[in-house]
């Protein structure tokens, strides 16, 4: 495998963002064919994606390549932006695609950097291009002063929480989120 390179998403990236956004909520598979409902999630992510101040902007995002290509990427930022991002995100979701995520708890908060989304392209994982995207995260959060790293993980997915945990993340907490129990993990 070609070296890993991290770098800043840029507008070009957002359609892979959106995609990635979609693939680490269980709504893709990065297959190339997308059903109708799927479709119109794509449409509204790269709108999100798009979109300055939203929790899945592209200006939030890091992109794994390899020889220039992408192959996935990090969403990730300090938890004091978290509140009005989420209102405008989870309003916009409510309003185009009549989700009601109101029952979803505060996954970040002041003094925590966030490791939201993460998704790397099906046939690039196995070559450590996740470990990567999350020792970045990690390190551009300690780089600008937090005092945690956090992230989420869905309590179905024992594997990803041990996953995780490979990479020195600890925590039980549990949460609700998106209709779904999620482990809150820390560094």
């Amino acid at each position: 495998m070609k070296d890993i390179i991290i770098r800043d998403a840029t507008a070009e990236d957002i359609p892979l963002v959106a995609k990635c956004t979609m693939a680490a909520i269980g709504l893709y598979d990065f297959s190339p064919h997308m059903s109708q409902e799927q479709q119109r999630s794509y449409d509204f992510l790269t709108e999100i994606c798009g979109a300055d101040n939203t929790l899945y902007s592209y200006r939030k995002a890091r992109v794994a390549t390899i020889s220039g290509t992408p192959v996935g990427c990090l969403i990730s930022y300090g938890g004091e932006s978290y509140a009005d991002a989420r209102e405008l995100t989870f309003g916009m979701a409510e309003k185009v695609l009549g989700i009601d995520l109101s029952d979803t708890e505060t996954e970040t908060c002041d003094g925590e950097f966030y490791l939201d989304t993460m998704a790397i392209i099906p046939a690039f994982r196995g070559y450590g291009i996740g470990k990567k995207l999350l020792l970045d995260g990690i390190e551009r959060g300690r780089r600008g002063g937090y005092g945690k790293v956090t992230l989420i993980v869905d309590k179905e997915y024992a594997n990803l929480k041990e996953y995780y945990a490979s990479v020195g993340f600890k925590g039980d907490r549990e949460m609700r989120c998106f209709g779904d129990t999620y482990i809150k993990m820390e560094i």
